[in-house]
C-alpha cells in the first residue's frame, strides 16, 4: 500500500508539473502543432498509470490482504497491468451497453483476444487530440498563475462576511457533518502533518490523526470525525459492490466523478492487529482531493451530497446556463 500510496504521490506531481514545463518549452520553442503528438502521448501514458494506480489502491483498501510475504516490484507492475486491463474492459462493456460502439471481437492466433480499434481511433482518438490541444492553451494561459506568491499581513482586518461562503458552508455541515472552510483545513493539515514528518506518505492511529487535525486546524473532533467518513476509503464485502446507500456504479474503477474514488477520497482507512484503526494517506493528494471538490461543487457535478448541496449545485448549474446562453447569443 505504502509503494503504491508514494508511485501515485509522483504521478500527482508529474501532472502538475507538467502544467509548468510545457507551457515553458512552448513558449520557447514555439511549435504547438509539432509538440502535440508528443504530448498527448506522454500524457496517455501517465492518465493510463494514473488510473490503475487509484484503482488498485482502491483494491487494496475495499479488500485488505493480511500477508507478511513484501511484493516486489515486478509484482507491482503485474497486478497494474491487471487493473489496466479490467478497467478497459470495463469501458468497452459499458461503450457497447449504451451503443457507442460494436467492435469486432475474436481469438488471435496467440490465444489472446483481440478487438477492433475503430471506436478508439475514430472517435476518441480524434476527441482527446482536441481535448490535449485546449489543455495546453489552458496551461500557456495560465503560466503567469503558476509564480504567484500569496502577500499575506498580519494586520490585514478581519473578512468581511460572506453570504454565499455561508450558504455553502451551512449546506455542508448539514450535510457531510464537515463545514466547507473546515474541509480545506481538514485536507491542508493532512498536507502539513507529511511535510513536518518529512515524507510524501504518512500513516497513523485514528486517535492521533484526530488530535493531530484538532491542533493545527482548531477543528470539532464531531466534524474531523465526519471529515474522515467522508474522505476515507475502506474495507467493504465486495470490491464491485458498493456500501448500503450508493449505487454500485460509484465504486466501478472505470467510472468518472465515483464517490469511492481514490481522487475524492485521499485516505485509506484500515484495521491492523487488535482492531486498531490506521489512516494512510499522500500530501500531495489530500491537496488534490480538496481541488477535486471545489471544482466537482462550482461546476455543479458534485453527486451524493444531500439535499442542501444539490439546492447549491442547481444554483450553479444555473449560472453557468446562463453564462453559456450569453455566449453564443
Amino acid at each position: 500500500l505504502h509503494v503504491l500510496l508514494e508511485l501515485h504521490e509522483t504521478l500527482v506531481w508529474k501532472r502538475e508539473q507538467n502544467k509548468t514545463m510545457i507551457p515553458a518549452q512552448i513558449l520557447c520553442f514555439g511549435n504547438l502543432e509539432g509538440e502535440l503528438k508528443e504530448i498527448l502521448e506522454k500524457d496517455n501514458k501517465l492518465v493510463k498509470t494514473s488510473l490503475a494506480t487509484r484503482c488498485l489502491i482502491e483494491y487494496i483498501a475495499a479488500k485488505p490482504t493480511k500477508g507478511s510475504v513484501k511484493v516486489s516490484f515486478d509484482d507491482i507492475d503485474r497486478f497494474l497491468v491487471l487493473m489496466h486491463e479490467i478497467v478497459n474492459y470495463g469501458f468497452l462493456s459499458d461503450a457497447i451497453h449504451f451503443k457507442l460502439a460494436n467492435p469486432t471481437v475474436g481469438k488471435l492466433d496467440s490465444g489472446r483476444i483481440g478487438i477492433s480499434r475503430e471506436f478508439f481511433d475514430d472517435k476518441l482518438k480524434l476527441f482527446a487530440e482536441a481535448n490535449t490541444k485546449e489543455e495546453v492553451n489552458r496551461y500557456i494561459e495560465n503560466f503567469d498563475n503558476r509564480f504567484e506568491i500569496a502577500e499575506y499581513s498580519p494586520e490585514e482586518s478581519e473578512p468581511v462576511e460572506d453570504k454565499e461562503v455561508n450558504e455553502i458552508d451551512s449546506a455542508f455541515l448539514e450535510d457531510w457533518g464537515i463545514s466547507y472552510l473546515n474541509i480545506y483545513k481538514f485536507c491542508y493539515s493532512c498536507f502539513i502533518v507529511c511535510m513536518e514528518k518529512q515524507s510524501s506518505t504518512c500513516s497513523m492511529k485514528g486517535s492521533e490523526f484526530i488530535q493531530q487535525i484538532k491542533d493545527k486546524a482548531q477543528i470539532d473532533e464531531k466534524e474531523i470525525i465526519a471529515g474522515i467518513e467522508r474522505f476515507s476509503i475502506t474495507q467493504r464485502d465486495d470490491y464491485l459492490k458498493a456500501p448500503d446507500g450508493y449505487k454500485d456504479n460509484e465504486v466501478f474503477p472505470w467510472k468518472y466523478n465515483r464517490e469511492f474514488s481514490f481522487t475524492r477520497r485521499f485516505i485509506v482507512k484500515y484495521k491492523k492487529d487488535k482492531d486498531e484503526i490506521i489512516l494512510t494517506w499522500g500530501f500531495r493528494n489530500a491537496i488534490s482531493a480538496q481541488k477535486q471538490l471545489n471544482y466537482l461543487l462550482f461546476e455543479g457535478k458534485l453527486n451524493n451530497g444531500g439535499k442542501k448541496i444539490e439546492k447549491l449545485l442547481g444554483t450553479y448549474r444555473e449560472k453557468k446556463g446562463k453564462t453559456y446562453r450569453n455566449k453564443v447569443k
